[in-house]
């Protein structure tokens, strides 16, 4: 409920949140705080015992549907909001509500910002998102991460559809810093969440025949395989716009121009003759 308040505070503001765009940004990713101390949930006897009870929450009770006569496209419509609300949270992931919860938040504030404003901070965006669903055993903390992914690749889309787009790489700067941040990484750890490649398989009902995190217990969830497909069609479209193609070419441009050495030379010169007009300038006031 907290969190349902910050967003909706932050929806509330307007273009009033991107004066303080980067204040609000860096107090979330890097606080004043410490969480030393605090006891996550890698029990896996408990990380299987949620497993089952989120299943069983997102099934629905087939005995009651059947009983009740609820036809299969209303079941489907139901099953399907279950999945997109997240599903209940156990008294076990008390801890990991509180890191999640910081980053929906972060998520809520990159859909509200100027794609502008958030290029700067792409860097810690990009990898906040791909580390947490690579390396956090926590389905909530992982959920709130592939919600995060889904709103950089809006945000993308964004610049490409609701900016003055005309080709120029002036107009893609979020695009280009998206790319030059990771994006094919970011890219590969939500198919590979999706293809259920990162979390524990068991052999049977004792054993684990694969552990995708040592010393971790990672289990499927619903949601997050939800919201990382939903970032998926969010590339596609980003892929579609043409975007992403300009912002390449920029940077497969800058890097020829970084090795070429009469490019650097130049580049030199024109940084040495701007910075004798400015001396002669302020020599003037």
């Amino acid at each position: 409920k907290l969190v349902e308040a910050m967003n909706f505070m932050i929806r509330r503001r307007g273009p009033t949140i991107q004066t303080y765009s980067t204040l609000i940004l860096n107090k979330i990713l890097y606080g004043t705080g410490s969480m030393d101390g605090t006891q996550t949930t890698n029990n896996e006897i408990i990380q299987r015992l949620i497993l089952q009870k989120t299943e069983s929450y997102f099934k629905g009770d087939e005995k009651e549907e059947h009983e009740t006569g609820i036809d299969k496209r209303t079941k489907s419509e139901e099953r399907r909001l279950r999945v997109k609300t997240g599903g209940p949270v156990f008294d076990a992931e008390e801890s990991d509500v509180v890191r999640a919860a910081c980053i929906s938040i972060i998520s809520e504030v990159v859909s509200s910002l100027h794609p502008h404003a958030v290029a700067s901070h792409c860097p810690a965006l990009v990898h906040l998102g791909k580390n947490a669903l690579q390396l956090d055993h926590s389905r909530l903390v992982r959920r709130s991460s592939a919600l995060l992914c889904r709103e950089l690749y809006v945000c993308a889309l964004r610049e490409a559809t609701e900016g003055d787009f005309t080709g120029s790489v002036d107009d893609i700067e979020f695009a280009i810093a998206l790319l030059s941040n990771g994006e094919e990484a970011l890219r590969a750890t939500l198919q590979r969440c999706i293809a259920a490649d990162d979390v524990d398989l068991f052999q049977d009902s004792s054993a684990v025949s694969k552990q995708a995190v040592w010393g971790k217990t990672r289990l499927f969830d619903y949601a997050t395989v939800a919201r990382c497909e939903e970032a998926i069609d969010s590339w596609h479209a980003v892929e579609e716009s043409g975007i992403l193609t300009v912002a390449r070419a920029s940077l497969q441009a800058q890097a020829k121009n970084e090795n070429n050495p009469v490019a650097r030379i130049l580049a030199k010169e024109i940084r040495r003759r701007d910075k004798v007009v400015l001396d002669l300038f302020d020599a003037k006031c």
